[in-house]
């Protein structure tokens, strides 16, 4: 079995489009933008922020949904 935020990731980025990817100033962290459909077939943007840092290292995914924000994060 997949873990929970694998499964996460797949459940929000499966059929989405990556739109764009860029540093985030002069920090070690990229951010990916996707845009993809909901549960509703509405179209939302996505963010998924890898700080890379070695051995402490962070993927971080940021959404909107009806009730504002989403956020979850994953040290690997």
């Amino acid at each position: 079995m997949a873990p929970n935020f694998c499964m996460l990731l797949r459940k929000h980025l499966t059929g989405a489009v990556l739109e764009r990817a860029e540093r985030v100033g002069e920090e070690r962290i990229v951010k990916l933008t996707f845009s993809g459909k909901n549960d509703f077939f509405e179209t939302e943007k996505k963010e998924l922020y890898a700080e890379i840092m070695g051995k402490y290292s962070n993927l971080i995914l940021v959404g909107a949904c009806s009730t504002g924000t989403f956020t979850r994060t994953e040290s690997l």
